[in-house]
């Protein structure tokens, strides 16, 4: 059974990336009908099998409660989940907000039977790109420079040999769409949080 329709938001004063994930996975779900969840940034978690091999896996902390491992099953429906590379360029002057840049990842993984109008993977890709690009931010502003959608490309950095093999073949599919991004720094003060003006 397919999950009611949402996006899991970050609601404890989003900031940074956290407001960009939050603005965009609202914008994926006004806007692709198909897609059952939009989660946040993924965290990469190791775990050890039993024989002590280093398993990586791609997991959501849902907020007091436990993580959610985000690898393909049957519980999610189709999906979306960002990640985000290490480095991160900072340019910043005195008394001007710094201006942060680097590189994130979305992750939409999606049971092509779940399409309707008779729709397949280059119209479920095209969904997602129109929805990326019609999202203006006032803070910052993001591009899509690569889309992968090989499995073992979409989930690259992650072990996906515990995945059912069923989850991994037709009819699921998935996409990652790398994007190059620019956010401005969020400014805190006593009493609340203000945004530093260009």
């Amino acid at each position: 059974m397919r999950p009611h329709r949402h996006a899991i938001l970050r609601t404890d004063c989003p900031v940074l990336l956290d407001k960009m994930f939050n603005d965009i996975s609202q914008q994926l779900i006004d806007n692709v009908d198909w897609l059952d969840l939009a989660y946040g940034q993924a965290e990469r978690i190791m775990q050890r099998t039993e024989k002590f091999e280093r398993t990586y896996l791609p997991a959501y902390y849902m907020q007091g409660e436990d993580y959610e491992n985000l690898l393909p099953d049957d519980r999610k429906g189709n999906y979306s989940f960002f990640t985000v590379d290490d480095n991160q360029r900072v340019e910043s002057a005195k008394g001007r907000p710094a201006r942060i840049s680097g590189t994130f990842n979305l992750i939409v993984w999606l049971n092509m039977r779940t399409l309707t109008n008779g729709w397949g993977k280059e119209q479920a890709k095209n969904a997602i790109l129109n929805a990326l690009t019609a999202l203006n931010v006032s803070y910052g502003h993001f591009q899509v420079t690569n889309i992968f959608e090989r499995a073992e490309a979409v989930f690259s950095g992650f072990t996906l040999e515990e995945v059912e093999n069923q989850y991994m073949t037709y009819p699921f599919c998935g996409f990652r769409f790398v994007c190059d991004y620019t956010i401005r720094q969020d400014c805190f003060e006593t009493g609340g949080a203000r945004v530093w003006p260009y």
